[in-house]
């Protein structure tokens, strides 16, 4: 009787520590999932802070220099992309951003920062690219709210494949697809409106390669 009581008792306990297991572990995949998402909220958050001061500043210092010594730059498809050292020295960025030879988003992957002057308005557009964007980071970036005009001076996203660097989408504001005698223009293919809508940005930084998608942001100074 003792040990047919005693292998009750054994089994019960088991059947009580499985359950007890498997509690357990439901708690620690909803902790988990909580703090990835509490992370990529802190992520984006920083991105838009981030963003928001290197445009400021670039704003100090790009409107009242007539001419950067190209030196200090290298032009790469028509913009003169800063070497971190002058970022820092010009004080677009802090040297807290820099990582080695480059600028680094709070994702970890390298930002270049440059302008370029508008053939049509002959005005400058400050240019701030993501490289190396993962998929569910490139979500994340693209979902942030950017506005619903242009009064930040943002212009353009564009999104490219960073291996093929070919053009995934672009995103302007609708008033700037206007002709001249008021009719809206065609959208180009892979263009969008801003502010960013859902269905585009999923199907855009899912069709990334493996090296992920580099984000740019135009902004009119």
């Amino acid at each position: 009787m003792f040990s047919k009581k005693s292998s009750a008792q054994r089994g019960a306990s088991m059947i009580e520590v499985l359950g007890v297991l498997s509690v357990v572990g439901m708690i620690s995949v909803g902790l988990m999932s909580g703090i990835n998402a509490m992370y990529s909220q802190v992520k984006v958050s920083l991105t838009r802070t981030q963003i928001t001061r290197i445009v400021k500043n670039a704003r100090n210092v790009l409107t009242v220099i007539d001419d950067v010594a190209s030196s200090t730059y290298e032009t790469v498809d028509g913009v003169n992309f800063f070497k971190s050292d002058q970022l820092v020295k010009l004080e677009i960025v802090d040297p807290t951003d820099v990582n080695g030879d480059s600028v680094a988003s709070p994702y970890g992957g390298p930002i270049k920062i440059g302008y370029y002057v508008d053939a049509t308005s002959q005005e400058k557009r400050l240019v701030i690219t993501f490289q190396d964007m993962p998929k569910k980071p490139c979500t994340d970036v693209l979902k942030i709210d950017w506005g619903d005009d242009s009064s930040s001076g943002l212009t353009k996203i564009v999104v490219q494949d960073g291996y093929a660097a070919t053009t995934l989408a672009e995103y302007v504001w609708k008033y700037q697809l206007y002709n001249a005698d008021g009719s809206l223009k065609t959208l180009s293919e892979n263009q969008h409106y801003l502010p960013v809508e859902y269905d585009t940005l999923f199907s855009t930084c899912t069709s990334t390669t493996v090296k992920g998608a580099d984000i740019r942001w135009e902004y009119s100074l």
